[in-house]
């Protein structure tokens, strides 16, 4: 191009030029950043366009520009096409490609309508940063891997969900050995991964674009399409501000293998995270990773931050791989997602993985040298994939449990009851988690939730027991309000109306009343325990939410499951009003109250939901096995030990049911979480010494995050959480406690003795001072005050004050008094002598001439030096001295008035 006998492509544009295709020949996979650059130059091009396409070798295509990675069969579409020009020089284009996982082509295009004389050219076209490097020899270096295509890849893209082998088989090395706790692309579920509850943002399941423009991802990184799910913050929640964070834990994970910390060793640094986020919008905040160490003794905890992320990246997925440090305890990962200064800066995370050689997968036994990552073996019973309001079968349950650690068999209790039966496999504690099921949606469910209730206790069972459980299911959604009579809905039977009876429906339709929009009721999770006589013997009952109203109000909680009443009766609940909604099953039937079929069955009348009061043809509105009550107007009660209750108006939301647990468990509890979905119970055995417990390590919630040490009957926890003692632990000083803790409590101590003392000393000290001025206030305005007392009163602001001086309620100071003319005063005698001056009495004249005098007291003052002096020397101001001052004192001259 730069050069005389270069060559480039060159393309003149003729009246019959409409549309111009080069293709390219083919091209395998790309890498994640590939990008097309290409040179142009343009003339006379300005009703044209040039265009560069990728098609894949199943005829998918679409223009390289906007969003990298969207594939859609069979359509194309423009987002970065390239205006032509009147006259340009040559100019470099470059087009972000992204990664494509299949053979395709490039095929350039130039659009002309007409005008003409013009040209394009094309040169130096290159694919840069798309494709590896092969090896020059037949093998990789270690620790690389090599596809089967020769291509070496590094080790850490083994197993991170991501296929970067043409074949695939770098996702086929022993993956799913890895725990599904530790590779998650949130396909199924959070895979363990969960919300730490703040009151600010939360982490979401989403799929698709954002509901914000120009921030969030369009797709997820698994699928590249619409269809795939990431987990993200949707930063656009009203009330939040800047700062505020939403933090996502994983699940906890035992300590890697020593070799990950062995530098000798061909496995060091060998465990990593694999996570790809997406950070897009103009005022996004941060992201960060931090693992965290997990010990019963708070000193010993670490927190390790891995990455940090902050600002616009751009409308793409980045991929991000960070070595784990070195740790020897169980740890947990935890994303923190924080607002920016506005609402467009969403942020997701999608394919998060650990490397197998976190798991001791894939290292030869020689150097693992005895490690074995143990994975606690967990028992999960669900409903079996069922939803409504009938339970599952043998086969539903058979299906479901395959290939999985739980092993049910489904049976039928005397009172006709179906539930599920599993054999305790081991004598030992056991943390059993039960949840109830959530109620469905109402047909305007743009607001509202409803929650199931989650039970956790700790039960110590036995070899051979059988564990009961009729598992929640979730109520069913109302039908979605259709704005079109060209729609159909599941919940309106079709049929079809003879002009004849046209005029007679017309009558009829102010007469129809509407039933239709509530939710079902979500099913309460019963579980049982067997005893030697075979009785049942209730462990817990975690009820169901309550179905959502035709209109609910967002602030309207009843809904939710409750939390256990032993005040209430365990039974089904109530139904309010007319055409009401289904209450609740409760343990037992409601007395005499009349059963209808949308009312949610008692346990022992078999837990079926209750049918929904509208039609429909798929059971929209019913509420879930578990004794749901079926949505109307109003939403269903749920399922309950005692059922909630129902109502018939539109607005109401169907009560949530009650809970209960059993005397017989250990540390019984209501967890504070919301949970929506179908019920679950999650069985989970004790660990012998683990946790560094001297007896047994028991979880306090499914993922082990919490546990708690136990000590076996006739011991005590002491005081370290840990250890086991025979007696209860002493009330006396433990010794374990440093000796500076109880010196820094003394000091402080004494401090706080010290200032309250000075409190109370300034507060009587100030009451003092207040109750002796008011005596003496008292003591100034008396009407029958001698002159020789005045001298009793100290000389303070206060002997200013005279009521005599009181006129029309004001108050007048010595400021406020007028200057007498001394031609106006004539005294007559003395009264009286202080140190301050002498008092005689006298007339007053207000006008020279006046006949008319009054009577007065004239006081005369000294005037003396501004301070009395002895011996020479200034001492304290004259007004400020007592009399017995001027015992010795000699003045000479006085004053006029």
């Amino acid at each position: 191009m730069t050069l005389p006998r270069g060559h480039f492509l060159f393309l003149e544009l003729s009246r019959i030029t409409k549309e111009v295709h080069v293709w390219s020949p083919h091209f395998v996979s790309t890498r994640e950043h590939c990008r097309f650059e290409v040179m142009i130059q343009m003339a006379n091009l300005t009703s044209g366009s040039f265009k560069v396409v990728v098609e894949t070798v199943n005829r998918t295509s679409w223009v390289i520009g906007e969003r990298e990675g969207k594939e859609r069969s069979g359509a194309s579409w423009v987002i970065g096409e390239r205006k032509g020009k009147e006259c340009s020089g040559w100019e470099k284009y470059i087009l972000n490609i992204g990664r494509i996982s299949q053979k395709f082509i490039i095929v350039l295009e130039v659009v002309n309508w007409g005008v003409t004389p013009g040209h394009i050219a094309v040169d130096n076209i290159a694919l840069v940063d798309c494709f590896p490097d092969f090896p020059m020899t037949n093998s990789c270096l270690t620790p690389k891997f090599q596809c089967k295509d020769e291509l070496c890849i590094e080790r850490w893209q083994v197993c991170d969900i991501t296929r970067d082998c043409l074949t695939g088989e770098d996702e086929e090395q022993e993956c799913k050995k890895v725990p599904s706790t530790g590779r998650c692309d949130f396909q199924e579920g959070w895979c363990g991964w969960h919300n730490i509850l703040l009151d600010n943002l939360q982490w979401e399941l989403h799929s698709g674009e954002t509901p914000n423009d120009r921030t969030g991802p369009s797709f997820d990184h698994t699928y590249k399409n619409a269809s795939g799910v990431y987990a993200y913050v949707l930063m656009a929640k009203k009330g939040r501000q800047m700062g505020d964070e939403a933090k996502l834990r994983s699940a906890l994970f035992n300590p890697p293998p020593p070799c990950h910390s062995n530098i000798s060793s061909p496995f060091y640094n060998s465990c990593s995270i694999r996570f790809h986020y997406h950070q897009y919008g103009p005022h996004s905040g941060s992201l960060a990773l931090h693992q965290v160490e997990v010990s019963t003794k708070e000193k010993d905890k670490r927190v390790s931050q891995l990455f940090w992320s902050f600002g616009d990246k751009g409308d793409q997925w980045h991929r991000h791989m960070v070595v784990l440090p070195r740790t020897t305890h169980r740890y947990y990962l935890q994303f923190e997602a924080r607002r920016g200064f506005s609402t467009k800066g969403d942020v997701a995370v999608d394919d998060i993985s650990l490397s197998p050689e976190c798991f001791g997968i894939g290292i030869p036994p020689e150097i693992l040298n005895g490690y074995n990552y143990t994975l606690y073996e967990d028992y999960m019973l669900s409903s079996c994939g069922m939803e409504g309001r009938e339970g599952p079968t043998t086969e539903n349950c058979s299906l479901a449990y395959n290939n999985t650690s739980t092993e049910v068999t489904m049976v039928d209790t005397p009172e006709g009851v179906r539930m599920q039966r599993w054999v305790v496999p081991d004598s030992g504690y056991y943390t059993i988690i039960a949840k109830g099921a959530s109620g469905g949606k109402g047909a305007n469910y743009e607001h509202g939730s409803s929650h199931g209730a989650v039970i956790r206790a700790i039960a110590e069972l036995y070899k051979g027991q059988y564990i009961l459980a009729l598992v929640g299911q979730h109520g069913t959604d109302s039908c979605k309000k259709q704005m079109s009579s060209k729609e159909q809905s599941p919940c309106t039977p079709i049929r079809t109306v003879t002009p004849k009876e046209t005029t007679s429906l017309i009558r009829e339709l102010s007469k129809l009343e509407i039933l239709d929009g509530g939710g079902g009721g979500g099913g309460a999770t019963f579980v049982f325990l067997t005893n030697k006589q075979s009785n049942l013997m209730p462990l817990m009952i975690a009820a169901g939410g309550g179905g959502l109203g035709h209109n609910t109000l967002p602030e309207n909680r009843v809904q939710h499951a409750h939390e256990p009443n032993p005040s209430l009766p365990p039974v089904s609940g109530v139904e309010h009003g007319n055409n009401s909604a289904g209450g609740g099953g409760g343990f037992h039937r409601n007395g005499n109250a009349t059963v209808r079929e949308i009312s949610g069955k008692a346990l022992m009348e078999g837990s079926h939901g209750g049918k929904a009061c509208y039609f429909s043809t798929n059971g929209m509105g019913d509420g879930g096995f578990g004794g749901g009550g079926g949505g109307c107007n109003a939403g269903g009660g749920g399922g309950g030990s005692t059922g909630g209750s129902a109502w018939n108006d539109s607005i109401s939301n169907g009560e949530g049911g009650y809970s209960f647990i059993g005397s017989m468990v250990l540390l019984g509890e209501t967890l504070k979480r919301p949970h929506s979905g179908g019920g679950s119970i999650h069985i989970i055995p004790a660990v012998d010494n683990g946790c560094g417990c001297d007896f047994q390590c028991v979880a306090l919630d499914e993922y082990r995050h919490d546990v708690k040490c136990l000590c076996p009957e006739g011991w005590s926890l002491d005081y370290d959480n840990t250890t086991c003692r025979s007696e209860p632990p002493s009330t006396h000083q433990d010794p374990k406690v440093p000796i500076w803790v109880y010196v820094i409590g003394a000091i402080a101590s004494a401090v706080l003795f010290l200032f309250l003392a000075f409190i109370f000393f300034f507060l009587y000290n100030y009451y003092q001072h207040k109750k002796l001025a008011m005596m003496r206030r008292h003591v100034l305005s008396g009407p029958d005050l001698q002159l020789n007392r005045l001298r009793e009163a100290s000389d303070n602001m206060m002997t200013e004050y005279n009521p005599n001086y009181e006129f029309g309620g004001g108050t007048y100071t010595i400021r406020d008094l007028k200057d007498i003319p001394r031609d106006h005063l004539r005294l007559v005698k003395a009264l009286g002598q202080g140190a301050f001056g002498e008092v005689y009495q006298g007339f007053f004249r207000h006008r020279a001439g006046d006949a008319v005098e009054m009577p007065v007291a004239v006081k005369v003052k000294f005037i003396r030096a501004d301070y009395y002096r002895k011996g020479g020397k200034a001492m304290l101001p004259i007004k400020w001295m007592p009399p017995e001052a001027f015992m010795d004192g000699i003045f000479t001259s006085k004053t006029d008035v």
